[in-house]
């Protein structure tokens, strides 16, 4: 048996760019692979892509508890709350989104 059948784990596909990463949370502690790192977003080949990406980081885990750990593929661990606030790549897709919803009106 695998060891999500022996504990609760839960896996999201984390990106629709990249349909192969793959994030498991175990309790209070989130894998994230390559979809985010301390202060970072993963890299895709278009803004198309980095926009479905940041999506999905925010849907699947910037949801998560404040005190989820975050143990990326590169790079020191974090938290949710820490990337919530300091990761640049979320703050310039927010940046991004509120900018193109202005611009409609332009």
């Amino acid at each position: 048996s695998s060891l999500c059948d022996r504990i609760f784990c839960a896996i999201w596909s984390v990106s629709k760019p990249m349909p192969y990463s793959l994030a498991y949370r175990v309790g209070r502690i989130m894998f994230t692979g390559d979809a985010i790192q301390a202060g970072l977003v993963g890299r895709t080949a278009s803004k198309y892509g980095m926009g479905l990406l940041t999506d999905q980081i925010a849907q699947k885990i910037l949801s998560q508890s404040d005190d989820t750990m975050l143990l990326p593929g590169h790079g020191p661990p974090s938290t949710v709350a820490a990337e919530r606030m300091y990761n640049l790549g979320i703050q310039e897709a927010n940046q991004a989104s509120q900018a193109a919803r202005y611009e409609f009106f332009v």
